[in-house]
């Protein structure tokens, strides 16, 4: 059980460090977009697979959570403004490690489409305006803020890939997520900046694509 677990935190870590370099050079900056077939849209965490919280400042894994997933929707059409080509109205986490649970507020959160690879199909994006409380059951109970530029500016940002040809949607490295009023013990540290890593799969399949 064990070595399975190491396996899992093996797997969702790797998005979180090897995402750091950005979008690939082939990735163009695009100006307008075409989603198929938009709509309303849920994005389930893959298994096995874990979403994970990182201390960047500290190079620390912070939390792992087996269960996720996201519900948003995607504006359908063609010749659509990467800025708010999307959003999102729900984020939920559970099965985390040592009991600790997650409220996000802040919606809708916003989704932009940024880059556009055509040898691969994948989009490169932003998720902003996002705000988490966190609360640990663990010895001592402890809590604190997840946001972007304050505990109450409900700025933060994280960034995203999107893969046509698999419908997976990966968090990656980046954004400005840091730790407000936290009151838990080390490796936790209040003012750290944080990475969120997790690989999602959308239903209904959407295909995002530029021009």
């Amino acid at each position: 059980m064990l070595t399975r677990t190491r396996t899992l935190i093996a797997f969702a870590a790797a998005a979180v460090t090897l995402g750091s370099t950005g979008t690939t050079a082939l990735a163009a900056t695009a100006t307008t977009w075409t989603v198929t077939p938009g709509g309303p849209t849920t994005a389930t965490l893959n298994h096995p697979g874990l979403a994970i919280f990182a201390d960047i400042t500290t190079s620390t894994y912070l939390d792992t959570c087996r269960t996720s997933s996201l519900t948003g929707s995607l504006q359908p059409g063609s010749g659509l403004p990467g800025r708010g080509i999307g959003s999102v109205t729900a984020l939920s986490l559970s099965h985390c490690f040592d009991g600790t649970t997650y409220t996000s507020s802040g919606y809708p959160w916003h989704l932009d489409a940024l880059s556009y690879n055509a040898a691969t199909g994948v989009t490169a994006g932003r998720v902003s305006g996002i705000h988490l409380a966190y609360t640990s059951a663990g010895s001592p109970g402890c809590s604190g803020i997840v946001d972007g530029t304050s505990a109450t500016a409900d700025n933060g940002t994280i960034r995203f890939r999107y893969h046509n040809a698999t419908h997976t949607l990966t968090f990656i490295r980046g954004g400005t997520l840091h730790l407000y009023h936290d009151t838990c013990p080390p490796p936790w540290h209040n003012g750290d900046q944080l990475a969120f890593g997790g690989s999602y799969t959308l239903s209904p399949a959407q295909a995002i694509t530029s021009p």
